[in-house]
């Protein structure tokens, strides 16, 4: 299998981060979400204007706990360098695309069973944005969208439910996921409803996040799939600094956790 086919191949792992352990994401607090759960510690509030700067390999899996208010449009940027289609370790060099996997998961909560966030993902060399479908935002110039859906089930469906029992969350999927397919056969998972695009072209994207309705919400912004830089030795700059940002946020994870709003009172706050 050559280098192309092997990074497109990880895509079918995007979703499994879910289920590694709760250390082993780089999860971050959004600020309104922390001003709502009562967190000491946060990030600004994420927008065009304000985007949250991913900082190092965009494959790496981060969860970023944050919150939609009416109208509201999360914003997350990075930028990639001809260095990071370099494949490491091979000479002479080797250039493959790198894979930008991101999704927005409500909380499993009754009062969010009919809540379906999406996502674009917005950057040079994607294809121009949808027809079909209104963004609520200007794309800026020079810049194409990939759109992921997240289509309601029929009435009377059950929503599929990923539980992480490590971290006591559980979060409600697109369609096309399970937690069963997450966990034990990523071939049989249906990524079609997420970001999970592979990319070409050095430059500035954007990923953003809202809920077609306009209703507040509260969800985990899913980026990345690479588990693989929190694990095994810190042998590496890469592994070393992935590790010292793990540490740094983690305890944020923990205000969340401690302060968190039940699911049977989030339809009475304002």
């Amino acid at each position: 299998m050559n280098s192309w086919l092997f990074r497109v191949s990880t895509v079918a792992l995007a979703f499994a981060v879910l289920a590694g352990p709760a250390s082993a994401h780089e999860p971050f607090v959004e600020e309104e979400m922390a001003r709502r759960t009562g967190s000491l510690v946060a990030d600004e509030d994420f927008s065009f204007a304000q985007p949250f700067v991913i900082e190092g390999n965009i494959e790496e899996s981060r969860a970023i706990f944050s919150y939609l208010h009416p109208g509201d449009v999360d914003v997350f940027t990075f930028t990639l360098t001809p260095d990071d289609f370099l494949v490491p370790g091979i000479y002479p060099p080797v250039f493959a695309p790198v894979i930008v996997s991101a999704s927005a998961l409500p909380p499993a909560c009754v009062s969010y069973n009919a809540a379906y966030p999406v996502s674009a993902l917005l950057g040079p060399g994607l294809p121009p944005p949808p027809a079909d479908v209104e963004l609520p935002f200007d794309v800026p110039a020079g810049l194409g969208v990939v759109y992921a859906p997240n289509p309601a089930l029929a009435p009377g469906l059950d929503r599929p439910v990923f539980n992480f029992p490590e971290a006591e969350y559980a979060w409600l999927l697109p369609q096309g996921l399970t937690e069963y397919c997450l966990l034990y056969a990523p071939f049989l998972c249906d990524f079609s409803n997420t970001i999970s695009t592979p990319v070409f072209v050095p430059g500035t994207y954007f990923i953003a996040m809202w809920n077609p309705t306009g209703k507040p919400m509260d969800y985990t912004a899913n980026l990345g799939f690479r588990e693989d830089l929190f694990s095994g030795p810190a042998d590496t700059p890469e592994k070393i600094a992935a590790r010292a940002r793990a540490d740094t946020i983690t305890p944020m994870i923990e205000r969340f956790k401690m302060n968190a709003v039940p699911c049977n009172e989030i339809e009475t706050r304002p």
